[in-house]
């Protein structure tokens, strides 16, 4: 027996295969999220001081709510609920007005505001996974948000991407050269690709691991930078970075 309903995000690259599965599986109700989706579609993304308000239309209701964590990716994990919340027959409005209450987990885009010697700052720790996509739109949230002082990406590589993985290290640096970032520092061997792609104007450096980066960091860091930190939780260990920053 088919499953009654499948819901799957109409933005990856892979929707096309995962409609035609639905469909082949028996699905009788196939609903799909995102900016191209067709149970819930967002609509806009509005930066706030503290997260973000999402505008979004969900079985033909507009919704507009708020979100603690800004960014593409944390809204269109609200539209994957609320997609559910439809196709369950509960009621959106009351549901949307609960999420803003969601806290990300730590690893996962979690907010910390840390007192360092080198003064206040904003750290995003997204330390858990690298994967392209997922560091895509990262970077696009934090390019996005409007923040106090710098905007500062710190980026382990990305893992278990095989032969790809030259290609999509790429990606990632010529989306950064294209972004309003005031500093991007690389971690890992696999990132001089990435970094290749940046103007030499654009402040930058690359270390070869993240002991490295972290003798350096004192003097890399300024008060009230909002930070990001994300790469291949194994392959850069950035969240071993995260950590001692936590413990300062």
């Amino acid at each position: 027996r088919g499953p009654e309903i499948a819901i799957y995000n109409a933005d990856t690259n892979h929707a096309e295969i995962l409609a035609a599965q639905a469909k082949a599986c028996g699905a009788k109700s196939i609903l799909s999220f995102g900016r191209a989706g067709n149970a819930a579609v967002l609509q806009a993304l509005q930066p706030q001081a503290q997260g973000q308000t999402v505008v979004a239309t969900v079985g033909g209701q507009r919704l507009e709510f708020g979100l603690s964590q800004a960014g593409e990716a944390p809204a269109l994990n609200a539209l994957n609920i609320l997609t559910v919340c439809h196709a369950l027959g509960l009621d959106l409005p009351t549901a949307a007005g609960h999420l803003a209450a969601l806290q990300p987990l730590p690893g996962r885009g979690q907010e910390l505001r840390l007192n360092l010697p080198t003064g206040p700052l904003t750290l995003i720790d997204d330390s858990y996974s690298g994967q392209p996509a997922a560091m895509a739109l990262a970077l696009q949230g934090l390019a996005g948000r409007a923040v106090p002082g710098r905007r500062v990406a710190i980026l382990g590589q990305m893992a278990e991407l095989g032969e790809h993985s030259a290609a999509e290290h790429t990606k990632i640096g010529q989306l950064l050269a294209t972004l309003n970032l005031d500093a991007v520092y690389f971690v890992g061997e696999p990132m001089r690709t990435a970094q290749a792609q940046l103007a030499s104007a654009q402040p930058q450096a690359f270390f070869a691991n993240k002991d490295d980066l972290a003798a350096a960091l004192p003097t890399l860091l300024q008060a009230d930078d909002t930070v990001l930190i994300k790469g291949s939780r194994y392959g850069s260990r950035l969240f071993e970075l995260v950590e001692a920053l936590k413990a300062q």
